[in-house]
């Protein structure tokens, strides 16, 4: 690395574990429409809930933007985020954050870049009815995400110019939607040979171009991760029973093969259930019992525990980033990124001042475990664009050091344990 600031070659990966290949067909609006049916507010207020403020600043030109990246296929997404970096979009920027083959992040220049698109299971078995004539719950199997992420990766590898993502996709998963004989087989199917090594997934990456794309024929080395989401219904530690037996067996095969999880940690979101209950099982305490009896289990909590809802006055909220940050001092495989947060540079100063603040025995443990992430396309909401985001990065009050933990090392170290 050059020590004057200049930007030097490297042959360093950059890492977004945080990010999505979503289109307006996965959601399930009538789920999310039965639990704010009495609620007032537009499309976004339905789908976006609390992050809809920021929608609100240039509401119909961030909407649009928005959709006109909803609107594509994963494929298309993937291509359209490598040519906003290539600056394909911003003409006025003199130079693009990729040129050369390169992604230019400050002080660092990295040869590679790994996405890791989280798949939602937006399936949801019962929920609260309509008063609307088609009264049946719709559809959502995981199965057609799984094709389309797969044809995704197809389309991208065959048609981008020189390929720089490593596209390393996450498996939604919510087991109230199965039963546990049918939910072991699901993992069994794409994780039974599951080996954490990159150079494994890359030489399977590779075959995908040749891949005929059927269910039958995704198998293991198509998903790196699991995405857990619990505003959809998910509880990380239900009671004892059947749901409970279905989480631990879980827990049980994650933690065994090393397998990373990454679970919401955002009081905003895709939110299908009650509020309050949405609240519940969406904070990181849900997890302590889970961590007391997992400890070795590799996690990311999204968001870093972002709390957008105001409660009884209190204009701010840490608690749930002191109790991941208390997580991250405890237990060793437990990480956060800040997908979202940071699409304005406000947010690096806030997590600069946060930094400095710890004492040099708790430092270690949040630098060490920070990851980036984008939530693109999510992030529209407020950011201008992907290569917007990822820019801030580059300008953020940070020392170069824990920048480059945070988009290359700390992620490496959560996805493959390198």
């Amino acid at each position: 690395m050059n020590g004057s600031g200049g930007s030097s070659k490297s042959d360093s990966t950059f890492f977004d574990v945080h990010c999505h290949a979503i289109h307006l067909g996965h959601p399930n609006i009538l789920a999310l429409l039965a639990r704010r049916r009495q609620d007032r507010g537009g499309l976004g207020e339905l789908l976006f809930g609390p992050y809809t403020a920021f929608l609100l600043r240039r509401p119909g030109q961030k909407f649009r933007n928005l959709l006109s990246v909803m609107e594509n296929d994963a494929g298309a997404i993937f291509k359209l985020m490598e040519d906003d970096l290539r600056g394909e979009f911003d003409r006025a920027r003199t130079k693009p954050l990729l040129r050369d083959g390169t992604l230019h992040i400050g002080e660092r220049s990295y040869s590679s870049a790994v996405l890791t698109p989280l798949i939602i299971d937006f399936g949801v078995k019962e929920m609260q009815p309509l008063r609307t004539y088609y009264n049946r719950v719709p559809s959502k199997p995981i199965t057609d995400q799984v094709i389309e992420i797969v044809e995704g990766m197809k389309r991208y590898y065959a048609e981008s110019r020189n390929g720089f993502f490593e596209i390393y996709p996450f498996l939604g998963i919510n087991p109230a939607n199965y039963e546990l004989e049918a939910m072991d087989r699901m993992l069994g199917k794409y994780f039974g040979r599951y080996v954490p090594v990159r150079r494994v997934f890359r030489r399977v990456q590779r075959q995908t171009r040749e891949l005929t794309v059927k269910i039958a024929a995704i198998k293991s080395f198509t998903f790196l991760g699991i995405k857990l989401y619990p505003p959809l219904g998910f509880d990380p530690w239900p009671p004892l029973g059947a749901e409970r037996d279905k989480v631990e067996h879980l827990y049980r095969f994650c933690e065994a093969r090393r397998i990373p999880i990454t679970t919401h940690c955002s009081d905003a979101g895709f939110v299908a259930v009650e509020r309050s209950r949405s609240r519940t099982i969406t904070s990181p305490l849900r997890w302590k019992s889970v961590l007391k009896e997992y400890p070795e289990l590799r996690i990311n909590f999204a968001h870093f525990g972002r709390q957008y809802h105001r409660r009884l006055g209190v204009l701010s909220d840490h608690s749930w980033r002191s109790t991941l940050m208390g997580f991250m001092r405890d237990y060793p495989h437990v990480y956060s990124d800040i997908a979202f947060n940071a699409t304005r540079l406000s947010f690096y100063s806030q997590l600069a001042a946060l930094l400095r603040a710890l004492p040099d025995n708790r430092l270690e443990n949040v630098t060490s475990r920070l990851l980036f992430g984008s939530d693109f396309p999510l992030s529209l909401i407020d950011a201008e664009s992907y290569a917007h985001y990822v820019g801030r990065l580059a300008e953020a009050p940070l020392d170069a050091t824990t920048r480059h933990r945070v988009c290359s090392l700390n992620p490496s170290q959560f996805l493959f344990g390198e």
